[in-house]
C-alpha cells in the first residue's frame, strides 16, 4: 500500500508539472569546463504526441553578458567566468502553441563549503535572547567571505515575528511559546546555507526549572523515505533528563524517521519541575518549496515495458554532485538508472530525467531533499558524552567511535577558545580560566560531518 500511495504522489507531481500547457519547452545542457555551453532542445507535448517545433529562441545571461540564438541546439562560447548562467528557451509549434522555460545551469562546480550556524543565550532580561553568528566559509585560503545574513523568527504557528539582515541579533520574545529561529547566509563565491533551531521560551516556571532546548531537524530525502532525524540539545539544572517520544523512543535524539509529527516530553531530575513538551514535524520533499530544478543529459535507452510506477530509491553526495537512483517498474520488470546531477546548495529540488528511445522521449520528474549527511556515515551527537554538564573547573569528553576528528570550543561571542585533535584530548578539558556561561562544542569528523553540542559552566 505504501508503494501505491508513493506512486500516486509521484504521478500527481508529474501531472502538476506537465499539465500547464499543451506544449512544454524543456532543455538539457552540457558544459565542457572551459568555455563552451551546449544546449539541447527536449521540448515535449503534454499528451505524449509528437511535437513539431518550428521556432526556437534561446537567451543565456551570464555575468552581465547576454547571448542569443534561434537554432535547435546552439553552442555558446562563454567569454566571462561565472559560477552559473540563466538559460531561457521559448518555442513555437506548428499548431500555434508557445511555451517558455528558464532555469539556472552551473558552469563550474559551485563551492559546498559554507555552513550557516549560530548560538543563542538569554542575556539576563525577561524573554530577551542574543543570537551570535557562528557561520563559516570552509577553507579560509579560498578567500571567500560571507556577504549577507538573513534572520527570520517565527512563532509556533509560523507567524513571522522578525526578519533582519544583521550579523548578530538581540530579540525580545512576546511571551511563552516555541519559536523557530532561522539564519540564511550567502557568500561571494555563490554558496548559500540555512540553519534553523527551535527555541522554547517560558517565563512562568521557577528559574532553576528552565530548559534550553534547540533542535537540528533533517527531513526525509526522497518521497516515502525513512531517513529523517531529530537531534536535540538540552541544557538545564536538573540532569539527567527523561525523554518520552510519541513513537516510543526514550533517547534524546531519534533517527530513521518517516515523515510525520513527533512529540517529546522532557522531565527533569526534580519532582518540583514540570515536564516540558515539544512538537516537531518531519517533512516529505513534496511539502517543501523546491529551490531549483536539476537537469542532466538525456539517457538513450528503451524501456521495453509500460511503466506502471517510478520512484527514487536512494541518493548519495560527493562534493556538489548528487547521484540519484531512479527505479522504473512495469509488467514484473524493474530497471534502475543511477544518474548524476550538479547542485548549488543544500535543499529541496525538482529533479528531471529524460529517456530517449528511438525518436520519442519520455520525461519524468520528482522531488528530492539534498542534505549534508547524504553519502556519509552519520555520527550521532548523542554518542558524544559531556560530563559533568553544567561543569565548574573542568569537564570530560567521551567520543566513542570518533577518530581523527577536530574538537573546537567557542564562547558566547563566537570566539574559538579551545582546539585539539581527538587523539590529543585527555580524559578532561581544563576550563578553570573560562568565565561562567554557555559554550559551543564542535566535533568535525574529517570534512564530512559537524556535530554541535552545548556545554555550560556555572
Amino acid at each position: 500500500m505504501k508503494k501505491i500511495i508513493q506512486t500516486l504522489v509521484l504521478i500527481l507531481a508529474v501531472q502538476a508539472v506537465f499539465s500547464q500547457s499543451q506544449c512544454q519547452a524543456f532543455f538539457t545542457y552540457n558544459y565542457d569546463g572551459q568555455s563552451l555551453l551546449s544546449l539541447y532542445d527536449n521540448s515535449y507535448v503534454t499528451d505524449s504526441s509528437l511535437i513539431n517545433v518550428t521556432a526556437w529562441n534561446w537567451t543565456v545571461t551570464c555575468g552581465g553578458a547576454i547571448y542569443t540564438d534561434t537554432v535547435t541546439n546552439p553552442v555558446f562560447q562563454i567569454l566571462n567566468s561565472s559560477a552559473s548562467a540563466t538559460v531561457c528557451l521559448t518555442i513555437s509549434t506548428s499548431n500555434g502553441c508557445q511555451s517558455t522555460v528558464c532555469d539556472s545551469v552551473y558552469l563550474n562546480n559551485p563551492p559546498m563549503t559554507c555552513n550557516a550556524d549560530f548560538m543563542y543565550q538569554n542575556n539576563g532580561l525577561l524573554n530577551t535572547y542574543s543570537f551570535t553568528d557562528l557561520s563559516t566559509v570552509g577553507n579560509p585560503a579560498s578567500g571567500a567571505t560571507i556577504t549577507s545574513w538573513n534572520w527570520t523568527i517565527y512563532d509556533y504557528l509560523q507567524n513571522t515575528l522578525l526578519t533582519s539582515n544583521q550579523q548578530n541579533l538581540s530579540f525580545t520574545f512576546p511571551g511563552n511559546g516555541t519559536y523557530d529561529v532561522c539564519l540564511t547566509i550567502a557568500t561571494d563565491d555563490s554558496c548559500g546555507d540555512t540553519q534553523c533551531y527551535f527555541l522554547t521560551v517560558g517565563d512562568t516556571v521557577p528559574n532553576n526549572c528552565f530548559l534550553n532546548v534547540n533542535s537540528n531537524i533533517s527531513d526525509v530525502t526522497v518521497i516515502g523515505g525513512n531517513d529523517g532525524f531529530i537531534d536535540l540539545t538540552v541544557t538545564g539544572y536538573y540532569t539527567p533528563y527523561i525523554f518520552s517520544w510519541s513513537n516510543g523512543a526514550t533517547t534524546e535524539d531519534i533517527y530513521g524517521l518517516t515523515s510525520g509529527i513527533y512529540t517529546v516530553s522532557i522531565a527533569q531530575n526534580d519532582s518540583l519541575c514540570p515536564p516540558y513538551s515539544y512538537t516537531f514535524q518531519i517533512l516529505e520533499p513534496t511539502q517543501i518549496v523546491p529551490i531549483d530544478t536539476l537537469l542532466t543529459n538525456p539517457i538513450d535507452s528503451c524501456l521495453n515495458f509500460t511503466v506502471d510506477s517510478f520512484y527514487v530509491a536512494a541518493l548519495s553526495v560527493q562534493g556538489n554532485v548528487v547521484t540519484v537512483t531512479w527505479v522504473f517498474t512495469g509488467n514484473g520488470t524493474t530497471v534502475t538508472f543511477p544518474v548524476t546531477y550538479v547542485f548549488g546548495s543544500w535543499g529541496t529540488y525538482m529533479v528531471v530525467l529524460v529517456i530517449n528511445c528511438n525518436k520519442s522521449s519520455d520525461t519524468y520528474s520528482t522531488y528530492i531533499n539534498i542534505t549534508s549527511h547524504l553519502g556519509v556515515d552519520l555520527v550521532k551527537p548523542s554518542d558524544i558524552s559531556i560530563y559533568p554538564n553544567p561543569f565548574t573547573g573542568s569537564f570530560s569528553l567521551n567520543l566513542p567511535g570518533v577518530s581523527k576528528a577536530d574538537i573546537l570550543i567557542f564562547n558566547s561571542t563566537g570566539q574559538m577558545i579551545y582546539s585539539a585533535k581527538t587523539s590529543d584530548v585527555s580524559n578532561s578539558v581544563n576550563s578553570s580560566t573560562w568565565p561562567a556561561g554557555i559554550y559551543l562544542l564542535r566535533v568535525i569528523n574529517g570534512n564530512k560531518q559537524i556535530i554541535t553540542r552545548t556545554v555550560v559552566k556555572q
